[in-house]
């Protein structure tokens, strides 16, 4: 039991691992479905902002963020300006990156990392208070082959985490009723085995002719 109980911690990990590939997989999916694929070379290359931006958001909002794991999306012209950005906090146009994730994004790859509450982020961008699985995708267009950008999206790592123990959770929970349930019974068993030692020495003590009776025949008196 001990060592399924170890083995279940084992695999869980493993499903966390498989859930954050599978949340870099989305952003990556995102940046190839609308609204952000029908964005143009030219718009990702500076500021979105008035009514382009509203209308971005809302699209964005829709489709990207109508899953309860993502926090924010953010883009990225290739000089690590920030044009665009779900977050009121964010300061779009004055904000910059250049983590190694986001040189990567920018090359045509994706990257991702995990980012501590209140964590330092770089001037003009907001932070969080909760751990954060990022991910930086690069944004390829049809007008143009390379990355024309770089599209953040941040999903909240606890709700990552979440989805993977939801399997194993209640099965730990199980080998560690059945481990509360065999360490029970060993002390049962134990006892049980200390009792039983007393009382064969008990009744061998019991065996011996008692002071004043005689080693051969017993009258019936004695006998009884």
């Amino acid at each position: 039991l001990a060592g399924a109980m170890a083995l279940s911690f084992v695999f869980a990990y493993s499903s966390v691992g498989d859930q954050q590939r599978a949340a870099q997989a989305r952003a990556v999916g995102d940046t190839t479905r609308k609204p952000l694929s029908e964005l143009t070379a030219t718009q990702v290359s500076k500021p979105i902002q008035g009514d382009a931006y509203k209308a971005l958001l809302k699209d964005v909002r829709d489709h990207v963020m109508k899953d309860d794991r993502v926090l924010r999306v953010r883009i990225f012209n290739l000089n690590g300006t920030l044009v665009f950005s779900t977050d009121a906090d964010d300061k779009i146009g004055v904000a910059q990156i250049g983590s190694p994730q986001f040189r990567t994004g920018s090359s045509g790859g994706v990257a991702s990392l995990i980012t501590e509450p209140e964590a330092a982020v770089p001037s003009g961008l907001a932070g969080s208070s909760e751990r954060l699985y990022v991910t930086f995708a690069a944004l390829r267009l049809q007008s143009q082959p390379k990355a024309a950008a770089v599209v953040e999206v941040d999903h909240r790592s606890p709700a990552i985490e979440a989805a993977a123990y939801r399997l194993w959770r209640p099965i730990q929970l199980g080998i560690g009723v059945l481990i509360l349930i065999a360490v029970l019974m060993l002390v049962g068993s134990a006892l049980a085995r200390r009792a039983a030692g007393r009382f064969k020495v008990s009744a061998q003590d019991g065996a011996r002719p008692a002071p004043g009776f005689a080693q051969g025949g017993a009258t019936r008196v004695q006998k009884e």
